[in-house]
């Protein structure tokens, strides 16, 4: 296949993916990833459509709009990474590609040493792609398969731009505009053609990977506190006494001491806040192999896994001392929050997710009963 058929290809690529992006961007107006990658789609098919129109001789003045184009949609799709990952994006690292190929397109016309404009789009390109792979790759929660393949489809975007820097800098007879050096030949074409299928079909995947984490997300969440709910505090208990050689577990149930004086007093916005800062509390304190969720009104649960009654104990009494020794302001007024626990601490020999909850429940009314702010626990098989 020609170049020419590639490039053509290549456009029509991104045009309909850029209609895809729109689509989903009019339905989901607060994710502004699709918005940029809409953008940069367009940008590239503008700068391929554009290579049938200058001609290829033409001089930087006439093939400027190709080298604003080609960068502006690479540097949009670093954009539309970080956006996807919910980080600002400062326009100054936007325009600095473009600052930088005016530096070196300077530096050349001073000293004659046209190479160095020959080899910079490309290494700025091969820089401005490996910083997206960067982003696609980067470790978190929400690691969803699609970010992999979109890394790598970044990756070998950089390979080809550092190749055609090299091809500029030792191949004389290589033209040194910006359109050749995105598809000098048919093998550069064809790879842009992969990317742009890939880029493409991979973006729609991690996008619609990460709306089915938010839906499962909310299934299992509280939408108040971030906990988890009931449900899944329940399915994850019977979960682990499920499992034959399980080792000592602990379930703590802690409630909230007088917290329907505080939505009398302050009102149930500021109950609310309380609920909030509990939990944020609870989650610093409690280590990440636990799980901590919210089972109604001022009541939460921790589930803790390979876990002791000297090592429940302490936990809980970590939790109970960063509650009461971190008051809120409310209206004006310091409020001192306190709460009441019980423990249950064993390996559920025998019982279920509901007497798991009851015997650890008559601990909590042990502790509210002994004057609350305390931990009560229980050891059972």
């Amino acid at each position: 296949m020609d170049p020419h058929t590639l490039f053509i290809a290549t456009a029509l690529v991104l045009a309909v993916f850029s209609v895809a992006f729109v689509g989903a961007f009019h339905e989901l107006k607060d994710q502004t990833f699709w918005r940029t990658w809409t953008i940069a789609n367009i940008s590239l098919a503008l700068c391929l459509a554009l290579k049938f129109i200058i001609p290829e001789d033409a001089s930087f003045s006439r093939q400027l709009p190709l080298v604003l184009l080609g960068l502006s949609g690479i540097a949009l799709f670093w954009k539309g990474a970080r956006e996807f990952n919910g980080h600002k994006v400062s326009q100054f690292w936007l325009f600095l590609p473009l600052g930088l190929l005016a530096v070196a397109g300077a530096f050349s016309a001073i000293t004659g040493y046209q190479v160095i404009y020959s080899v910079t789009p490309g290494i700025i390109l091969s820089g401005i792609a490996l910083a997206v792979a960067y982003e696609y790759s980067r470790k978190r929660a929400t690691a969803f398969s699609s970010r992999s393949a979109l890394s790598l489809t970044y990756l070998l975007a950089a390979v080809d731009f550092i190749t055609l820097s090299v091809e500029s800098l030792f191949v004389a007879a290589l033209p040194s505009t910006f359109v050749e050096m995105l598809a000098p030949d048919a093998l550069h074409g064809m790879l842009w053609l992969v990317f742009a299928l890939t880029n493409g079909a991979f973006s729609l995947a991690v996008a619609f990977e990460r709306k089915l984490y938010e839906q499962r997300q909310a299934a299992i969440r509280d939408p108040l506190t971030g906990a988890f709910n009931r449900r899944e505090m329940m399915h994850r208990l019977e979960a682990l006494l499920e499992k034959p050689n399980r080792r000592p577990f602990s379930f703590l149930l802690v409630d909230l001491d007088h917290f329907k004086s505080i939505n009398d007093r302050f009102g149930h916005d500021a109950g609310d806040e309380v609920l909030q800062h509990c939990v944020d509390m609870m989650q610093w304190s409690i280590r990440e192999k636990d799980c901590l969720a919210r089972l109604g009104g001022e009541e939460f649960a921790v589930l803790m896994p390979n876990t002791t009654a000297e090592e429940a104990t302490k936990q809980a009494e970590k939790i109970r001392h960063s509650i009461a020794m971190a008051p809120m302001s409310l209206t004006g007024h310091d409020v001192h929050v306190t709460l009441s626990a019980g423990v249950y601490t064993g390996i559920g020999k025998g019982l279920t997710p509901k007497q798991i909850l009851r015997a650890a429940d008559k601990e909590l009314y042990r502790s509210k009963h002994a004057g609350r702010n305390q931990v009560s626990i229980t050891q059972a098989a």
